[in-house]
């Protein structure tokens, strides 16, 4: 009988090796999964867990669904042992304990987004983790609904939590608000642009052991004798034989089974990034979300820029904007020039902040013709139906008739606030339907014509280096596209600045966040930081355009 050579084959990138990660200084980290055995698989994280208990960390494990589809014993059944495996699994690999949102498994889509995401809040306020493992929030291809869902409701939530305004009740608990400054992420998909580690971890062989172990400790699903029975028995039938699974019985070949296929994954991850055993995951580090700050602590004077040679956009622009600043700081100073030209610039804001007067001398400053609100508020897109958004954005844009459309790229990653995403979205669906006669017939008995942008320009801030990465160069494929703003800096800083309430809130949670690790900045008032934020971001300006 032959010797086999077992290989699990899945289908992986050809990345270049990635740099290797240390633990940050903290004390207390969130796991934050929707299932039972998501701690520990393929692609994380079950070594990484153990690396932060090593290095002091207390760990909790926030389980978002009841699993009560995943086993054989039955919907009560399955969520009472997946439960009891779940805690046993993340207490070997060193965490404390199992917090158990109790949501129906496989139902989350029915779940509103706000309520999962307030559940969230209250966990992360309460135990101010320095970190927060989660599935990854922009990637693509994951085909379980929970899975996306408490992705997604993680990245609103950590953004959220930091922000006063939101669920201000829970202060009276003493919850304060928190901002979590390192997030890990991790996608069970090795294809698309959807997910692209960033980081490695190595795992010393203590923790690979524990992995492996840990894998198979959730029993229910993972130890199944007929695993190890099959594979015998397919061998068998190709006159092959595994040594090492020669006298086991079919649970022990199932145990060892499961053991390799987490080593030979960590050493896969290992190969690729020059160490043993490692983990990859994508990493958003603590000022990534205000990426001219961060290059600003880095002592980065130089913003990276992008060659600037496309032609400016011609005519009118409807400019839709979640939050007054976003536009001002993505978009401001390619706006500032087509105004120069003569051209009509309206802006739509969908959040309303409180703050109209602001933002009207904002837009006022850089020469917009008129800054309409949507009146929605903030951190409460979710709850919103994103037809009835998609709808009110329609009307504005067969009112005004725009030649050109900017809108907040909805595919932005690292972007942590979901309503830039979800304006985005409807934004993008509303430059289609606003063309078209079948969507809002109602509207052409108001005297609204259906009426379709010509041209299309998605902005956001650079919080990633996938967001000016086109995925195919056909002609219907946005394209990159970047101007030369170094003329219409001055008036840029000069609308920026016209936000103080905005700027001083920045300031304020900039000011916070250092002085947990002991830093702080020269002035840290809120128009040095608008000024650290508009001159960060460089005289370039860049977008991906695309044409009707």
């Amino acid at each position: 009988m032959r010797t086999a050579l077992v290989v699990l084959a899945v289908v992986c990138p050809l990345w270049a090796r990635l740099p290797l990660g240390k633990v940050p200084p903290g004390k207390t980290f969130l796991v934050v999964l929707p299932h039972h055995d998501d701690h520990t698989w393929d692609y994380g994280f079950g070594g990484l867990i153990a690396k932060f208990t090593d290095a002091g960390y207390a760990g909790y494990y926030v389980r978002m669904t009841n699993d009560e589809k995943d086993g054989a014993l039955g919907w009560a059944g399955n969520n009472e042992i997946n439960y009891k495996e779940c805690l046993e699994a993340v207490r070997f690999l060193g965490m404390k304990d199992v917090i158990s949102l109790n949501w129906r498994n496989d139902h989350s889509d029915s779940v509103p987004a706000n309520e999962i995401r307030a559940q969230l809040i209250l966990l992360i306020r309460k135990y101010r983790p320095q970190a927060v493992m989660a599935y990854d929030p922009w990637g693509h291809y994951d085909r379980n609904p929970d899975h996306r869902k408490s992705a997604r409701a993680v990245a609103d939530a950590i953004w959220a939590a930091g922000d006063p305004d939101i669920l201000p009740e829970q202060a009276e608990l003493g919850l304060k608000p928190w901002r979590v400054p390192y997030q890990y992420y991790s996608q069970r998909s090795d294809y698309g642009y959807g997910y692209t580690p960033n980081i490695a971890f190595e795992l010393n062989e203590s923790q690979m052991a524990r992995k492996a172990k840990a894998y198979w400790m959730n029993r229910n699903v993972r130890l199944q004798p007929s695993l190890g029975r099959g594979i015998r028995a397919e061998l068998a039938r190709e006159n092959l034989t595994i040594p090492e699974l020669e006298g086991l019985s079919d649970l022990e070949a199932t145990q060892k089974l499961q053991e390799w296929r987490m080593y030979w994954i960590s050493e896969k991850r290992g190969r690729e990034n020059g160490v043993k055993y490692a983990e990859v995951f994508d990493f958003v580090d603590e000022f990534d979300d205000l990426p001219a700050v961060r290059d600003h602590l880095a002592r980065r004077t130089s913003p990276p820029e992008v060659p600037a040679g496309a032609a400016l956009p011609q005519g009118s622009a409807l400019v839709v904007t979640t939050y007054a600043e976003d536009y001002l700081l993505s978009a401001g100073g390619t706006l500032a020039r087509m105004i120069q030209g003569g051209a009509p610039v309206y802006v739509l804001t969908v959040i309303a902040d409180g703050h109209s007067v602001e933002s009207d001398a904002a837009g006022h400053a850089l020469g917009v013709k008129q800054v309409i609100s949507l009146g929605y508020r903030k951190g409460e897109l979710p709850a919103v139906s994103p037809t009835e958004l998609r709808d009110r954005i329609l009307f504005q844009i067969r009112r005004l008739k725009p030649r050109v459309l900017f809108i907040p790229n909805p595919y932005t990653h690292h972007e942590g606030r979901l309503d830039r995403l979800y304006a985005g979205s409807a934004a993008e669906e509303a430059r289609l339907a606003a063309g078209l006669a079948n969507f809002e017939p109602p509207f052409a008995l108001a005297g609204l014509a259906p009426y379709a942008a010509r041209e299309l320009y998605y902005y956001s801030l650079p919080l990633d280096p996938e967001t000016l990465r086109p995925e195919a160069d056909a002609p219907f494929v946005p394209q990159p596209a970047a101007f030369d703003i170094r003329a219409m800096m001055p008036r840029k800083l000069a609308a920026v600045l016209a936000l103080k309430t905005a700027n001083a809130a920045v300031a304020r949670d900039v000011e916070q966040r250092l002085a947990r690790t002991g830093r702080k900045l020269d002035d840290a008032s809120g128009e040095a930081v608008a000024r650290i934020r508009v001159s960060g971001l460089g005289t370039t300006e860049s977008f991906l355009r695309a044409a009707r």
